[in-house]
This record gives structure tokens, sequence and C-alpha cells, in this order.
């Protein structure tokens, strides 16, 4: 293969090798795997771009053994500050998770609203338990699961007493429900998460965010048929 340019972000590293590492990027086309050659090495020039979190342009040349090699590329973020904050850290551990799952059937737009997330996480107030909601909403969304959030997602009613269910549409009311019961004050959480904008959030508390940021991750796991090991620490 003659050199590709990628713009992506490290969702996941593997050793390989002495000093080498695969990376696992997340580009607007899915997943792409690639080698960092010698980058365990103290000095090496591509260090940065063998963690978490790093996005940028990565350039790939071919290599042996199936996987291309990075030789070169520029660093936009490493979202750096999520590391000094344990709570929101374990959340970007939790969305790059989220995004690596989601990223066969969701297209371009898991990209774009991982990067916002990860911005929002890292360089604003709002609560990380409100990005993880945030987050598996628009995962939803962008996999064809719309989701209601105020009203039955089968009759239109609203709910007296509130259960959910991702894949049919989120909320439903106690004549329709097919899903989990969902406490009241999750579903006074939900609600406003749901209908708010990005900047409506910042500096603003859920009183039961951690609840509703699992009980969210729960419904991803089920869409996605898998395990999100992230979801515990949340």
């Amino acid at each position: 293969m003659s050199e590709e340019v990628l713009q992506g972000i490290v969702l996941n590293t593997e050793d390989r090798k002495d000093d080498d590492k695969i990376v696992e990027l997340l580009t607007a086309e899915g997943i792409r795997r690639a080698v960092l050659k010698g980058v365990k090495k103290e000095k090496a020039k591509l260090r940065a771009f063998a963690q978490p979190f790093a996005f940028g342009e990565f350039t790939l040349a071919a290599g042996a053994g199936g996987f291309p090699v990075v030789t070169g590329g520029k660093l936009a973020d490493a979202f750096f500050e999520l590391t000094q904050d344990p709570s929101r850290y374990f959340v970007g551990c939790f969305l790059l998770e989220a995004a690596r799952a989601a990223a066969q059937g969701g297209g371009p737009a898991v990209l774009v609203d991982l990067l916002r997330a990860l911005g929002q996480l890292a360089y604003t107030r709002v609560a990380p338990e409100a990005v993880a909601v945030k987050f598996a909403l628009r995962l939803m969304s962008d996999l064809g699961y719309r989701q209601h959030a105020t009203k039955c997602s089968c009759c239109g009613a609203v709910p007296r007493t509130a259960y959910y269910d991702a894949a049919s549409g989120g909320l439903q009311c106690e004549l329709c429900h097919t899903g989990r019961r969902l406490p009241a004050a999750l579903a006074t959480d939900l609600a406003f998460v749901a209908g708010a904008e990005w900047e409506e959030l910042d500096g603003k508390t859920l009183p039961a965010g951690d609840a509703l940021a699992r009980f969210l991750g729960a419904e991803l796991e089920r869409l996605f048929d898998v395990r999100l090991n992230t979801l515990r620490t949340l």
C-alpha cells in the first residue's frame, strides 16, 4: 500500500514484540489497527500516539504481519486533563469502549459524537455522569434507535410508572412496557439530559446521574450484545 493519512482517535493499545504496540483507531470509516514500532522506547518520536485518547492524523504505510505501520502523524489533542480527575478519566474510558462497540454500525457520527463528548468531559464543567448519559443517548441515535425520554415510545402517553427499552425507542408506559422499570429519579434526569444541549448541562448536577449512566450503559450492552467492562467503574 502507498502511504495513507487517517484522522482518528486511539481507543485501545496492546503490546507487540519487545518495543512495539498495536493501536486500535476509531476513524470516520470504522476501526483500523496499526503498528507503532519501537514506541515503548523512552525517546520514541511517536510515543504520544500510543496512548488511549490520542487524536489526530496518523500516516500509515505497508507493514509485515498484516498490519500497516504508523510512520508519522500530527497530534491534535490527547485530552490530558482527563488524567487529573479519576471520575472524568473513568467516564472517558467508558466512552472509548462504548464507541468501539458501536463503531461497526454507527458510521462517522460515532467519531464526531465521541470527540464532542470527550471535549465536554475534559474542558467544561459538565458533570462526568451527564457526559456519560448524553453520549449513551447519542450512540443509540447514531445506530438508528431514536430515544423517547418524556413520553411512551409506543403510545405517546406520559407514563405514571416509567419503563425503558432502548431497542424499542426508550421510555415506555406501564401498559406498553417490554423493558426494565426506570425509577422516577432516573426518569427525571433522563428527561432533562435528553432535552438539553451540551451548553445547558454546564455546571448542572444530576441527583441520580451515576445510576442513570449505569442504567443506560446496561442498555448499550443489550443493544451491542457485548460486556462493557468500564461500565463497572461508573
